[in-house]
């Protein structure tokens, strides 16, 4: 909180009530404003709500503007005077779930998030985005060791990322990632070169490049399902992880298990084909069970996704016919879209709360 100067007129009289109160309202003044809103698991801010009610839902998330010096330490160096902070608070069933930091430039633009999940004591994840709302950097913390992400742009086009494993030795590049694109920009393939002894790959975009079809298990460590609805349980890649995935006669993906280091297993993947379109990708994982389902136009071209949680509609997206590139989001709660949200180029240009 910032404090205001006291300005107390000299040559001025003042007896302690009359000073007790200006001296409150001066507190009440430099109070930053708290905002309660309805929310889900993901922490989006649904629909407005007061402090009172927040408690009578699941998911309440609380919005307040924060000065500089309330940042934690590793974003302070990341924040610029110009911006303007947000902590946000997630509580479920009343208790703390997650603490998230958002940033934005004069603009309105945002710059920079980190998240803090229950029970961590730092921060656990920070995103870092450019005046056009790209994302450009992610860092990934455990313990000690950071797993750093760039990501490079050609106009909009992400083209490149490399990954690099920061630990108290040092910083090394440890796999950078290549996309290619089709004339319609959509992706094509994944290179994959890794800074170790393990050797290069290449992944066509949903489709491992086999040549044939007479094995049908592959391994591989990487997956290629593009949708922000999964984008929270995807796990950076290691040089000991890996990914299994068992393919059709056309050399199509049809499912996928995931390993960690150690061998044992973390999640697994489902494709449903219609054709030579992909139908829907399912993801389970312990008490995790997401489903996407795809619908197309009839040139085969992907026009809309919905997203489902343990059987629930969350969200939506669908291509926009008023123009090129755009598409509208909504968010969903209790069977109702309450959230729209207008992506052009890959950027939010507009949010809406449906009444």
């Amino acid at each position: 909180m910032e404090t205001l100067p006291l300005l107390i007129p000299t040559g001025t009289s003042m007896n302690l009530s009359v000073l007790c109160s200006f001296l409150l309202s001066c507190v009440v003044v430099s109070l930053p404003a708290l905002e309660w809103y309805r929310s889900n698991a993901a922490g989006s801010a649904l629909e407005p709500v007061m402090q009172s009610e927040a408690a009578q839902y699941r998911y309440a998330l609380s919005v307040e503007t924060i000065p500089l010096y309330d940042l934690p330490a590793s974003l302070q160096s990341l924040y610029e005077s110009s911006y303007r902070a947000e902590l946000r608070l997630l509580l479920e069933s009343g208790t703390e779930s997650n603490r998230y930091w958002y940033a934005y430039d004069s603009t309105g633009a945002l710059r920079l998030t980190a998240e803090q999940p229950r029970n961590a004591s730092s921060v656990s994840t920070i995103e870092c985005y450019d005046n056009a709302m790209l994302l450009i950097e992610s860092r990934h913390f455990s313990g000690d060791n950071e797993t750093n992400i760039i990501y490079t742009y050609k106009d909009t086009m992400l083209i490149q990322t490399e990954t690099y494993a920061v630990n108290a030795l040092g910083r090394e590049l440890v796999v950078t990632d290549s996309y290619r694109y089709r004339r319609d920009s959509t992706l094509r393939s994944i290179e994959r070169e890794y800074h170790s002894d393990e050797p290069a790959i290449r992944l066509s975009f949903l489709s491992i490049d086999t040549g044939s079809a007479t094995n049908p298990i592959q391994s591989n460590p990487v997956l290629g399902v593009d949708s922000a609805f999964v984008r929270d349980i995807l796990v950076s890649p290691t040089p000991h992880s890996r990914n299994e995935y068992r393919t059709d006669a056309q050399g199509r993906i049809t499912h996928e298990t995931q390993f960690d280091e150690t061998g044992a297993v973390t999640g697994e993947w489902d494709n449903t084909w219609d054709g030579t379109r992909l139908k829907s990708v399912r993801w389970r994982s312990g008490s995790e069970d997401r489903l996407i389902e795809y619908e197309y136009d009839s040139e085969g071209k992907r026009i809309a996704e919905s997203n489902y949680n343990q059987g629930i509609l969350e969200r939506t997206l669908r291509m926009d016919p008023s123009g090129p590139d755009r598409e509208i989001e909504e968010i969903y709660l209790d069977g109702k879209a309450v959230l729209r949200a207008v992506w052009e180029h890959g950027r939010k240009i507009r949010e809406e709360r449906i009444r």
